[in-house]
């Protein structure tokens, strides 16, 4: 995936698509808004391990930065630092962020998919109650 870190955040107008973006920016809603510092280049990230529903970043920063994958968002995606839960911003309407702190760590991004274990448990009793309903009525 294409990942960068931002050289500076902008709010996206409420409604509005964007248009005549500027390279490096990462546009964000009103309320996720933060200011970062300007980017000195002494801040890195490298990617360690990209499989299907996570991905896991070494960086350094000697300041605030903003990560931006250019991933599709969605509100499952969760995000922690050394085990620390951060949250995942949507950024430039589609992609998604996570603010990373000053220093250095490991932040990993994943899917989270307890939230269809429910429906993956009533499929199975369904299955079960279905099959055994046809084994009854052959009887």
């Amino acid at each position: 995936p294409y990942f960068y870190l931002a050289d500076r955040v902008e709010v996206k107008k409420e409604g509005e698509h964007l248009k005549n973006v500027n390279f490096g920016t990462a546009y964000v809603s009103g309320n996720n808004f933060f200011d970062l510092e300007e980017n000195e280049s002494k801040s890195w990230i490298k990617l360690n391990e990209f499989k299907y529903g996570q991905l896991i970043f070494d960086y350094y920063g000697d300041k605030e930065n903003f990560l931006v994958v250019a991933d599709a968002w969605h509100p499952f995606w969760k995000a922690k630092i050394d085990d620390e839960i951060i949250p995942v911003i949507k950024v430039n309407e589609i992609f998604k962020g996570v603010k990373l702190p000053s220093g250095q760590g490991a932040v990993t991004l994943y899917f989270d998919t307890s939230p269809y274990l429910t429906g993956v448990y009533v499929s199975i009793v369904a299955w079960i109650l279905f099959f055994i309903g046809l084994f009854f009525n052959r009887i």
